[in-house]
């Protein structure tokens, strides 16, 4: 396999990053629906590039030491999110009034038993459900970590699988009146398993057939058109079925992303802005952008903007300040790492 640095696949997470912020914030009308339906391919597309980089060198195995290293990066991660969250939380809230609750009974609510256990279980944060990500991403490579011994023969080929156990699931679990959840509250299409592993395992069945893949004879106009299908059929499976995390289309637009990225990574400037937002801000844009989001909604209201109609503005000022946030992380935190080198 080739050793050079996969630009294609950070431009694609620039692309989902964008994307993300547009399934959280999108225009009031059909339209918004729709551009919401196709930006789906977001988080299958970080979880793919994920175990692409999942496994290294020539043999393209898993390095236990660099996972565990991967797993404490993500563990802290999350818990910096956590508490920035919590903090955020009672600050919006003081702001809000706290949604005509107590402080006591707005904590008693939140931090429950059952909010705990379906953390774990299906990794639902306590608030700011899109912190799902972290956790499943966490456990993504806790799960290969344990089972890696019987990689690749049984395990990375098992995806195809478990992405039609989500589609039966998330997407055609009512119409084939199968049971789709325990309790009415655990939802199987929630489960790791189902909706963050088969794209890791995805992403490192294309790292291991790396060489396979790159002589597939696809041209780049098939893959757009792939993109564009995958896009479409994303928005019919929207209409005909139900609201979903995932559909066969995202699968089909997610994938061909990552085959474009691999085959035609020649294509992309390692210094465009897409790039860059992908390999420096992706993390940080997708934590912030919701907190983002809240604080221009609360000074939209606070200053008398009429909401229906700022709702048709408002994902271009949470896009452009999650990333001027991020880009001031990443400035703060590179230069704090030359001040410590310089000691």
């Amino acid at each position: 396999m080739e050793k050079v640095r996969q630009n294609g696949f950070d431009w694609f997470k620039g692309c989902a990053c964008i994307a993300v912020i547009l399934i959280h914030y999108y225009f009031p009308n059909n339209i918004g629906i729709g551009i919401r339906t196709i930006s789906r391919f977001a988080v299958p597309v970080f979880f793919m590039v994920s175990g692409y980089f999942m496994l290294s060198g020539e043999e393209n195995v898993c390095d236990r030491a660099r996972t565990i290293k991967k797993i404490k990066h993500i563990i802290l991660i999350l818990f910096t999110s956590a508490i920035f969250y919590f903090f955020f939380d009672i600050i919006r809230n003081l702001i809000t009034h706290w949604g005509g609750k107590s402080f006591y009974e707005y904590i008693r609510t939140t931090i429950t038993g059952w909010a705990v256990l379906k953390f774990f279980i299906t990794n639902d944060p306590f608030r700011y459900a899109h912190l799902w990500f972290l956790m499943a991403l966490a456990y993504c490579y806790i799960f290969m970590l344990l089972f890696d011994k019987i990689y690749p023969r049984k395990l990375v080929n098992c995806f195809p699988v478990l992405l039609l156990l989500f589609l039966v699931f998330g997407l055609g679990g009512n119409r084939m009146h199968i049971q789709t959840s325990l309790y009415d509250k655990i939802y199987f299409k929630n489960l790791f398993i189902l909706r963050a592993l088969p794209f890791f395992l995805a992403g490192m069945w294309l790292r291991k057939n790396y060489d396979t893949v790159k002589a597939w004879t696809i041209s780049e106009k098939s893959l757009i058109i792939a993109i564009f299908f995958g896009s479409l059929l994303s928005l019919g499976e929207r209409k005909f079925f139900v609201e979903s995390q995932f559909y066969l289309g995202t699968y089909i637009v997610a994938g061909a992303m990552m085959i474009y990225a691999m085959k035609y990574n020649q294509r992309f400037h390692e210094n465009s802005l897409l790039t860059y937002a992908g390999r420096e801000l992706s993390m940080y844009d997708y934590i912030i952008h919701i907190a983002v989001g809240h604080t221009v909604n609360i000074v939209a209201m606070k200053i008398g903007i009429d909401m229906q109609k700022f709702l048709y503005v408002n994902m271009f000022f949470v896009l452009i300040l999650s990333v001027l946030i991020s880009q001031g992380i990443v400035y703060i935190k590179n230069n704090y790492v030359k001040m410590r080198g310089k000691r």
